[in-house]
């Protein structure tokens, strides 16, 4: 099935320029349409009375929309709204994000021009509170490996989630928080008591005030409907809406530091008997692929149990570090002096396996806060550049 990816920009000039730029990285593996002027205020004026319009059961009447934004498989906003200032208010794409999370059925949202020109934040550390999943330059639109993780390129933070496959993933965890809507959010994701209090209590509490607690309708009251005045949508809405928020606290909270989940890369750095066969340069960059289902060159027989299980709350396949940690059948844990290291360095802007040579250390977050970038690009500012090591 073909994606629709929609791409929403108040000056018509800037939003056909970034339409090229998508359509160009895309190619035609989905269809790209634009939302604009004239059309765009009412697609607004419409979101914002789907607010009032709730019936008894929390739903809205498909008749009084057009479905702009619901019709979003992927919905690419720009940050700066300038022309959208008048008798609407003042928006900026962070305003229409969070209305098109909060009443529509639009899927994974790109922030576009938050943050100006192409960077790579050396922290690691993704905007947490923001209602989109990836933001991104301008110019990033027009990076095949944005839209394909396995599209050629020199150049692909491995931050960035796989907008490839962001769409099913989206809807698979909406349906797991619809199915366990009054549960636990820790309990459904299997996490233990034990491993929310290991972890930095910026983390554990960004899910919510009792991260132990928060139910995933919690999750969505807390993030989206907080005012006991404002009726509430329905529970699918709102599943939507912890779903979204969720995903994006393993993926721009829990996983980067890698001291909490570690995924297939970083581990195998740490732990290079789990490699399988010869550990060769092309066989690692194989670690680095994010196709749901990829057959990675792991071993992980002996760390099966500290798989994150439902997988589809990441794009990546990823494990419990502290399992891993403990788990003796590892001959890094049973004799770390006799540990073998790779011949090659996970580069973090890339995506990609390089010889230490070609990389430069920086220091991240987290436990493993050594990490290495490749630097392929002068154009891309890497920033705080005091993090650069050497």
């Amino acid at each position: 099935m073909m994606l629709h990816i929609l791409v929403v920009d108040d000056n018509a000039d800037l939003v056909d320029a970034m339409r090229t730029k998508v359509e160009s990285a895309v190619r035609s593996r989905a269809k790209v349409t634009t939302l604009t002027g004239d059309v765009l205020k009412k697609a607004i004026r419409e979101l914002r009375g789907r607010e009032s319009n709730w019936d008894a059961k929390g739903r809205w009447s498909p008749r009084q929309y057009n479905a702009h934004f619901d019709s979003a498989d992927i919905l690419v906003l720009d940050y700066r709204l300038a022309d959208l200032y008048g008798p609407d208010g003042y928006m900026t794409g962070e305003d229409l994000a969070a209305l098109a999370r909060r009443y529509s059925t639009a899927g994974p949202i790109v922030s576009v021009n938050r943050f100006g020109e192409q960077s790579f934040d050396l922290r690691l550390r993704p905007e947490t509170q923001t209602w989109a999943e990836v933001s991104v330059a301008h110019e990033d639109l027009r990076n095949p490996r944005l839209w394909s993780a396995g599209a050629d390129g020199p150049y692909r933070p491995w931050g960035w989630s796989s907008l490839e496959h962001l769409p099913e993933l989206f809807y698979r965890r909406m349906k797991h928080a619809l199915r366990h809507f009054d549960s636990p959010v820790a309990k459904s994701l299997g996490i233990s008591q034990t491993q929310l209090d290991l972890m930095p209590r910026k983390i554990s509490e960004s899910l919510g005030d009792d991260p132990f607690r928060m139910t995933f309708r919690e999750v969505a009251r807390q993030r989206a409907f907080p005012s006991d005045n404002v009726p509430k949508p329905s529970r699918p809405q709102m599943a939507r809406v912890a779903a979204a928020e969720v995903g994006k606290w393993l993926s721009h909270s829990v996983l980067p530091g890698q001291e909490i989940l570690i995924d297939a890369p970083h581990l195998a750095a740490q732990y290079p008997s789990l490699v399988k066969g010869r550990r060769t340069q092309a066989r690692l960059n194989h670690l680095a692929r994010m196709t749901p289902g990829a057959d990675l060159p792991l071993d992980t027989t002996r760390i099966k149990g500290a798989r994150l299980r439902p997988g589809f709350w990441l794009d990546r396949p990823a494990w419990w570090t502290e399992a891993v940690l403990e788990n003796r059948e590892l001959p890094e844990n049973r004799r770390p002096w006799e540990r073998t290291p790779l011949d090659y360095r996970f580069a973090e802007d890339t995506s990609q396996f390089h010889t230490p040579g070609e990389c430069q250390a920086f220091q991240a977050v987290g436990m493993f806060g050594e990490r290495y970038v490749y630097v392929p690009d002068g154009t891309i500012i890497y920033k705080p550049a005091n993090r650069l090591l050497g």
